[in-house]
């Protein structure tokens, strides 16, 4: 088979794939990042999280409460979102909750003073 037709085939079944995934409505997969505040002391955090695509506005996450977001990953699965993290008596933070390394459908980050911990990993701020 010439390259030619082979490229040709990998589009078709590619296309396929997607029609067939919008069809039935889980293509791309619904993403849902929570965002929960586990600092200690009682301190409010402050969350922005800008993608490329989005651009969410501020939030104010009280002591031992959760934002959450929802996106659908992009055609070619490049979605980032990068978070950044204020509260009283720190500079930002900031770490990548979701592209690159870090897929999962339900996101679930609990922030700390050290970083954040998605599945008990602790991922330390970019900072």
């Amino acid at each position: 088979m010439n390259s030619r037709k082979v490229v040709d085939v990998a589009l078709l079944m590619f296309s396929l794939a997607v029609v067939i995934g919008s069809c039935t409505g889980d293509y791309p997969p619904k993403v849902t990042v929570t965002i929960h505040n586990s600092l200690e002391g009682g301190r409010v955090l402050g969350v922005q999280c800008p993608s490329a695509d989005d651009n969410l506005p501020p939030q104010l996450v009280r002591p031992d409460e959760s934002w959450s977001f929802s996106f659908r990953e992009n055609t070619w699965a490049t979605t980032l979102f990068h978070c950044s993290f204020k509260w009283p008596g720190e500079e930002h933070h900031k770490f990548r909750v979701y592209g690159d390394t870090i897929f999962c459908k339900e996101c679930n980050w609990y922030i700390q003073p050290s970083g954040g911990l998605l599945n008990g990993d602790l991922y330390p701020f970019d900072d």
